[in-house]
């Protein structure tokens, strides 16, 4: 999460050799594998305590945040942003239901490279062009087809809104920069961009809606994207070690390189402002949201003026999307999209029967004829092609020098060095020195990053000639075992 860190010496063997034979022994463990679990155990929970939520007014605040979406958007693989190709939208055949039109549809992102999505369009509309929502789908059983997501989808397409579901795909390459947040982040950029070209909706009032996996999607896009003018962010803003540590951690697609060496979740959230946003938690990973993370959000929006623009409402449940919490998602639509942000809109009231699409298999798994469509598997030789790197052809004899030492400021970064801890100590501690077979065997820790000590064996002469002379290291992944295999 937090750059590459040197921790992953402590899973190595580091043995210095002073050009001493050496036979083959067998030495005790330098460290047992408790207290290597207690060293990284403090490790992380320093590693990942929050940084510092940024309260800023004006300008300054205009400033910050143009930064950080900047550096958010270089991390995730958008910097640039992808071409805006042709969405050449594909659709399968309609559904029928009582409040709208159901539809299965494809657009593309990359060349050959679709996102499927639910499209719902009312069959009555109270005004147009309509306010629209976007509304990602977390990891529900049959994704946008689950009940509960139906319900959420068919409820507001009944008020008069266009809805959109994208499929919550999953695909990462992160040795060349690509991970699942950069395809869900353009997922849902491309798809306020097909909303938007739809003549049924007003492209000003677009608003974003989801919980879990579905909430962070719309976290991500509402800090990225300033077209989402109203946000309700359900079960998901935290600290990033809510998720991360210690009880267990998320789906992968919560996570991205570097996303914990310069802020938190809880800033992106806050990257939405101006524009009204919501946060609907329970008792799961955000039940300490309300008082941990949200005094300060709000303390932002009161800075800037826009205090009514930002809510926060806990329910003592467990991690669900259910009626009393779809309820106040239609009222923050309604309030900010339709009644321009009056304090007199009523939490709309749930049908008490909604009827959804049955077997939930036959909408999610509705059929859209599309042969241009190559897959996800398309995108593969697509970021190779864009992203791989490329051998520099130099001719200028001068070139070369300054290209080196450009790969060396490269190269601190691209390991996470500028993101450590400050070594907590400041010398190497001889566990203990023993002589065998004409060699001193030393059991040392080298001081790493905070609490960590690297486990090393020293081997040198019994007797020296001087105190000083060539040295070889030698790194065995096998741990102390690789050892056994030295030879003389």
């Amino acid at each position: 999460m937090r750059g590459y860190p040197i921790c992953i010496w402590l899973w190595m063997a580091v043995f210095v050799a002073r050009l001493a034979p050496v036979t083959a022994f067998c030495e005790p463990s330098i460290m047992d594998s408790k207290e290597a679990a207690v060293l990284l155990t403090g490790y992380f929970e320093a590693m990942s305590v929050p940084k510092p939520f940024h309260l800023l007014e004006g300008a300054a605040l205009q400033t910050l945040h143009r930064q950080l979406r900047e550096r958010l958007l270089a991390d995730v693989g958008l910097d640039p942003l992808p071409e805006r190709i042709d969405l050449d939208v594909h659709r399968s055949k309609p559904i029928a239901h009582p409040w709208c039109t159901i539809e299965m549809i494809e657009y593309q992102l990359w060349p050959g490279v679709y996102s499927q999505a639910l499209l719902l369009v009312p069959k009555e509309f109270q005004e147009k062009p309509a306010p629209a929502v976007l509304c990602p789908h977390g990891h529900w059983d049959h994704h946008f087809a689950h009940p509960d997501v139906q319900k959420r989808l068919l409820v507001l397409a009944k008020m008069g809104y266009v809805v959109l579901s994208p499929r919550q795909n999953h695909y990462e390459n992160l040795l060349l920069g690509f991970s699942n947040q950069t395809l869900m982040i353009w997922t849902n950029m491309r798809g306020i961009d097909l909303l938007q070209s739809l003549p049924e909706v007003d492209p000003a009032r677009i608003g974003a809606a989801g919980a879990s996996g579905g909430g962070l999607q719309t976290q991500m896009l509402a800090a990225l994207d300033d077209r989402v003018q109203a946000a309700t962010i359900v079960g998901m803003t935290c600290d990033f070690r809510e998720i991360l540590f210690p009880h267990a951690a998320h789906c992968r697609c919560n996570h991205w390189p570097r996303a914990m060496a310069y802020t938190d979740a809880p800033e992106i959230s806050a990257l939405a402002f101006p524009s009204p946003v919501q946060y609907l938690v329970m008792n799961d990973w955000t039940r300490h949201f309300p008082h941990d993370n949200f005094p300060k959000i709000q303390e932002l929006y009161r800075l800037n003026g826009f205090s009514e623009r930002v809510s926060c409402t806990y329910w003592p449940t467990g991690h669900t999307y259910d009626r009393k919490k779809r309820e106040r998602t239609y009222w923050w639509m309604e309030r900010w999209l339709r009644n321009h942000g009056s304090h007199h809109t009523l939490i709309p009231t749930e049908p008490e029967e909604v009827v959804t699409v049955f077997p939930p298999q036959l909408l999610d798994e509705w059929p859209v004829p599309n042969p241009g469509n190559k897959g996800l598997e398309a995108l593969a030789a697509h970021i190779h092609d864009a992203r791989h790197f490329k051998t520099k052809e130099i001719h200028d004899p001068t070139n070369p020098i300054r290209y080196k030492r450009r790969m060396r400021q490269l190269l601190p970064e691209i390991l996470g060095l500028g993101t450590g801890l400050a070594p907590r100590f400041d010398e190497v501690q001889v566990v203990d020195a023993r002589k065998q077979d004409g060699v001193t065997l030393s059991r040392v820790r080298f001081p790493s990053e905070g609490n960590l000590q690297v486990p090393a064996l020293i081997v040198a002469p019994a007797v020296q000639d001087s105190e000083s002379g060539p040295v070889t290291l030698i790194l065995d992944k096998r741990g102390m075992s690789g050892i056994e295999t030295l030879e003389p």
